[in-house]
């Protein structure tokens, strides 16, 4: 059985859509927004079939990917990382090297889509969180017109 992501509206509600039926329901999920832990769930529809789905609180899709590029500061240290996921707000990435980064650290990360077009995408980031080797960041400009929003916005088309 796989497992569907649902994301979980600004109204504490998610919107369950049956993969049989594609009926749909919108159920209150106020009791689980403020878990640390994954909340997966089985369902069970109306016309009997049975799925699980994963709650996601993230505001933004994450599309998971496998990407090699780098990161730069302005003293031109290049550290090597594989982009793990990306969304419309910011990434996360593995160091490739032993590196030491900061929370609130600010780089420029560069990076080729697999698109068919391997699109380059260069952004400012800041590291937001580390945990080892996993590095998860946010881009500091985000306003959708920019090439490389534009970009990215396409890319994370289902």
């Amino acid at each position: 059985m796989s497992i569907k992501k649902v994301f979980i509206t600004g109204e504490n509600s998610a919107t369950i859509i049956c993969p049989q039926c594609k009926k749909s329901k919108t159920i209150n999920v106020e009791k689980y927004k403020n878990l640390a832990k994954a909340i997966k769930m089985n369902i069970k529809c109306a016309c009997g079939h049975k799925f699980a789905i994963l709650l996601e609180r993230r505001k933004f899709y994450r599309k998971d990917c496998s990407l090699d590029g780098f990161i730069s500061n302005s003293k031109n240290a290049r550290i090597m990382v594989t982009v793990r996921d990306i969304s419309k707000k910011g990434i996360q990435f593995d160091l490739k090297q032993n590196f030491v980064l900061k929370e609130g650290d600010q780089y420029n990360i560069e990076f080729n889509l697999d698109d068919g077009q391997k699109t380059t995408i260069e952004k400012e980031i800041i590291i937001k969180s580390m945990h080892g080797q996993h590095v998860g960041v946010e881009f500091t400009n985000v306003d959708g017109i920019s090439f490389d929003d534009r970009k990215i916005g396409f890319y994370l088309m289902p």
